[in-house]
């Protein structure tokens, strides 16, 4: 009996993660930024799952190793890899582990860099009256937001899909 409220509850963690996950992909869509407190949310559930990992403190780690690398990462990227998309991460790490994490960092890397590639190419064939100096100033400060393809990924592979 112990053992199926366990599970459960677990369950119900993962959902109420999927949920702010989904709130978040909205967010980033809308605004470009994922506000703290959904962020925070999602490390309040992080942090609540960790009760049932009978090895959190590896979990910890893993996640500050994911945290570091991804700090590093944005620091490089200057500020393509945004604050929020760091905490995102970081806390999803500690919800659905370091395997679905990284599988989903990958989904995503190949996700916004197929978006950004098709917006380029509608971009540049498809109003040819615009002067293709003007053009390319323009293309180069366009912003795709991580977060939704971060989460596309960790829901695909959480649910099996791929």
């Amino acid at each position: 009996m112990e053992h199926s409220n366990h599970n459960n509850l677990e369950g119900f963690l993962y959902i109420i993660g999927c949920v702010f996950l989904s709130l978040i992909a909205v967010e980033d869509v809308k605004k470009m930024e994922i506000s703290n407190w959904y962020n925070g949310a999602l490390l309040f559930v992080g942090a609540a799952k960790l009760l049932f990992n009978k090895n959190w403190e590896q979990q910890i780690i893993v996640t500050l190793i994911i945290l570091i690398f991804l700090l590093i990462s944005a620091f490089l990227s200057r500020g393509g890899l945004g604050g929020g998309d760091v905490k995102l991460v970081s806390a999803s790490t500690l919800i659905f582990g370091f395997q679905i994490v990284c599988g989903a960092l990958i989904i995503g890397a190949i996700a916004v860099t197929i978006t950004g590639i098709v917006s380029w190419i509608m971009y540049n064939y498809k109003d040819l009256k615009i002067k293709k100096k003007q053009k390319r100033l323009n293309f180069g400060k366009m912003e795709f937001p991580f977060g939704p393809y971060f989460i596309l990924g960790v829901l695909m592979i959480f649910w099996k899909v791929i």
